[in-house]
């Protein structure tokens, strides 16, 4: 073969293993843009879920902030409410006692019903001696005591202590008129 001709084959293949060259470089450029691309998208879903869960994370906690915040604030309003309610239900207890005769005998009858025949002192309002002296027993020694305004209480000589107040009945009652109030 001669030299041009050996040549031109010499280039031919020179020419044809470039092609194939080019060929497998493209492919593995495509592959490598590909793998890229993947590992591209892998990274930012997974950024992506990082940064949800950690916003949803602190939106949570604010969420629960606000809830406790806002629990705390209906709790506060409403102890307020119960106390004020109390407050006013305790000077009616009083206003109450004042304006039913039948209501004072009631608290003192069933406070000498506790006694027996017991020795002691009969404590009440000002304005319950009457009702208490036209029934208390000789045993028990009556005295006015201005700070009981609800109602009698009855200290024996064996310790015991019976207390026949409005107070003492509305404290027994409060929880559960409390729930009612709430409501």
């Amino acid at each position: 073969m001669a030299l041009p001709e050996l040549l031109h084959v010499f280039e031919l293949e020179a020419a044809d293993e470039v092609c194939a060259i080019l060929a497998a470089g493209e492919a593995d450029a495509r592959t490598t843009d590909a793998e890229a691309a993947r590992t591209r998208r892998e990274k930012i879903t997974s950024a992506a879920a990082a940064t949800a869960l950690e916003h949803r994370r602190q939106a949570d906690a604010q969420i629960a902030t606000a809830l406790h915040r806002s629990r705390a604030a209906v709790l506060t309003a409403r102890a307020a409410m119960l106390a004020r309610l109390r407050q006013t239900v305790e000077v009616e207890l009083a206003r109450r006692l004042d304006d039913s005769p039948q209501l004072a005998a009631a608290l003192v009858a069933s406070a000498l019903a506790c006694t027996g025949d017991k020795r002691g002192a009969l404590r009440c309002t000002p304005a319950l001696e009457p009702a208490a002296r036209a029934v208390t027993p000789p045993r028990l020694h009556i005295e006015v005591d201005p700070a009981i305004a609800t109602g009698v209480v009855i200290e024996l000589e064996t310790g015991t202590t019976v207390d026949a107040t409005l107070a003492m009945l509305l404290d027994r009652e409060w929880a559960r008129l409390a729930t009612e109030a709430v409501r």
